[in-house]
């Protein structure tokens, strides 16, 4: 079977523009290609964007094609990749898969252009869709029967990742990616678990993998470290585990399996400010290893706040865990909310205070009531432009606060002069060349925002350019 596994455009976001492989794919092209031919269609790669899509597939359309969608901000164009492909190709079959698809399920269905919906973890429920299984029978599919749509019982995760290959990254063109904020090509991102043990009400990932995390054996992570930096020329990995020191045991067996392998290799974490309180004793032989950033989610100083955001940690907690990080002699990078219903503009100076005093590098995000969370419900939101969720628009805001003025009171502390000062200076003396580069990248983006603003290569515009129907492809009107 012909199969196409799609990554669609990425809209760009204010502060961060990169490039990577999506290591779904590349996990799910890793377990097809073996009984199929798999083409990866990567829109950051690609070039030639939407015109170059659109003669692909006329000229060899496939059999399947599996949109991905992760991220609650690049929805939007994985909903019109499905759109394009049903106008153009209307026999393939469209299947949907990742986060956001799951958490909509519904609503994609409705619209017509998705025909089935792999819910959760995706290899085993496309590889029986790849191999003509009754769609009554997969578990872990979503469909439309009849007009109703159908919800089959959830595929059980799988309790060892090692039974999965390692990511195909030679279906990609790995030389056309640029992780730009921690140095261009050379860096690159690496994911060795699905999940996270915690319930914080905000995050995808509480539902996605339902407070359950699963690791690749200790040994395995670094074998996917050497590919990268032996087949590929990366030594610079991002790592996008939500709580990499979160099981002691296994932080310690991944020191004693990089010591072994003797790699050089930077890397970045991320992790709860929980588990470096716990796993203090590990940082400093990580950082001997090649570790130099250590990721926080700090998001809010306010007690109040965290508790509504049910974050397990205090700001007693998140203060230990920064003087922890920077006692071993990494760099603390911190991540920052405001927007909540609690907050006030005290929490976000007292927020800011923080990430000026404790981390090196810092991001300031405006709360985003994601979809099928707890803390979506909690909101009252009911915000489905999907285009909004770049975490820099006040989606929700504090009680009592006119929304005009809690985004321009947040705009003010993230883009502060003390905060363009503080990044200068870790352009200029920051401890590592990545954070160097980081910070550089940073200010950079902000400088050219006025000239370069954010965009997103729209297939409305495409189409309405060369006077073509523009498909339906928006869950609601926005």
């Amino acid at each position: 079977m012909k199969i196409w596994l799609v990554e669609p455009p990425h809209p760009t976001w204010r502060l961060f523009r990169m490039s990577a492989p999506s290591l779904g794919l590349a996990s799910l092209a890793a377990v097809l290609e073996k009984d199929h031919q798999v083409t990866v269609v990567d829109f950051a790669t690609l070039r030639g964007g939407w015109a170059a899509f659109e003669e692909k597939l006329v000229r060899d359309p496939p059999d399947v094609v599996g949109v991905t969608a992760i991220l609650t901000y690049y929805f939007p164009e994985a909903l019109q990749v499905a759109a394009f492909v049903r106008a153009l190709s209307p026999r393939t079959l469209v299947v949907g898969g990742g986060y956001q698809f799951t958490a909509c399920a519904e609503d994609v269905l409705r619209g017509g252009n998705v025909d089935l919906i792999v819910r959760g973890e995706g290899e085993d429920t496309f590889l029986e869709i790849a191999a003509g299984g009754r769609r009554e029978d997969i578990l872990g599919l979503s469909y439309l029967a009849e007009g109703r749509v159908q919800h089959n019982p959830d595929r059980p995760l799988r309790d060892s990742l090692d039974e999965l290959p390692l990511p195909a990254w030679h279906h990609f063109a790995m030389d056309g990616y640029s992780l730009t904020p921690l140095g261009g090509r050379r860096a690159s991102t690496l994911t060795v678990s699905r999940g996270c043990a915690y319930r914080c009400g905000f995050c995808s990932e509480t539902f996605m993998w339902k407070s359950r995390i699963r690791r690749q054996s200790p040994q395995r992570a670094v074998e996917g470290l050497e590919v990268l930096a032996r087949d590929f020329g990366r030594d610079t990995v991002l790592f996008g585990d939500n709580d990499f020191l979160g099981d002691a045991a296994w932080a310690e067996g991944f020191v004693e399996a990089l010591s072994r392998r003797r790699l050089r290799i930077n890397f970045w974490i991320q992790t709860t400010c929980l588990s470096v309180t716990r796993q203090a004793a590990l940082l400093s032989a990580l950082r001997r290893l090649g570790m130099t950033h250590v990721m926080l989610g700090v998001e809010s100083l306010s007690e109040a706040v965290l508790k509504r955001y049910r974050k397990p940690q205090n700001p007693q907690t998140i203060e230990r865990a920064a003087r922890l990080v920077r006692e071993a002699g990494l760099s603390p990078f911190g991540f920052l909310m405001w927007g909540d219903a609690h907050d006030t503009e005290a929490s976000l100076r007292q927020g800011m205070d923080f990430m000026l005093e404790h981390c090196d590098l810092f991001s300031v995000n405006a709360t985003m009531p994601l979809p099928a969370t707890p803390y979506r419900t909690l909101s009252g939101s009911a915000e489905n432009d999907f285009r909004r969720f770049d975490k820099y628009q006040m989606l929700v805001h504090p009680d009592g606060m006119d929304p005009r003025a809690a985004q321009e009171m947040w705009e003010r502390a993230a883009f502060h002069p003390r905060v363009t000062r503080r990044f200068l200076r870790e352009a200029l003396v920051g401890r590592t060349a990545a954070g160097r580069a980081w910070a550089r990248h940073s200010l950079l983006v902000e400088w050219l925002f006025d000239l370069l603003p954010p965009a997103r290569d729209g297939l409305d515009d495409y189409l309405q350019a060369r006077g073509r129907a523009v498909p339906e492809w928006r869950l609601q009107p926005a």
